[in-house]
């Protein structure tokens, strides 16, 4: 467990006790494209030129966070603070991110004996 924080430019949103896939051994950032067997028997490549670098989501776990945290994640994760945040790791610093769109960006959990919520958010590197 570390200090990650979520910034929209240069305010932080909300900083959390949390831990990430970061925080273990990840795959460097990679190229996103498609490999096309050709007619000769050799192959071609083609790369995708998109703004998301890296092909593995970051996902971000959060363990325990209060309602304050909920609604502001929640409300990041909608698009309220924009479209390109920044997830800053204690190992890696600031890193820009958009949210997985979709139910897959965001999952809450409600841990009913402690009155708090278990939050795993997924990123893509921009």
């Amino acid at each position: 467990m570390a200090d990650y924080s979520l910034r929209s430019g240069s305010t932080t949103l909300v900083s959390v006790k949390s831990s990430s896939n970061l925080d273990g051994v990840a795959r460097p950032l990679t190229r996103r494209g498609e490999v096309f067997p050709t007619l000769g028997g050799g192959s071609a490549v083609q790369y995708l030129e998109t703004t998301a670098l890296g092909d593995i989501p970051i996902e971000w776990d959060i363990p325990r966070a209060n309602g304050s945290q909920r609604g502001i994640l929640q409300s990041a994760c909608t698009g309220t603070y924009g479209d390109e945040l920044v997830l800053v790791s204690p190992k890696y610093g600031a890193i820009n991110v958009a949210v997985v769109p979709g139910e897959e960006g965001y999952t809450e959990e409600w841990l009913s004996p402690d009155f708090g919520y278990r939050i795993r958010v997924r990123f893509v590197r921009l």
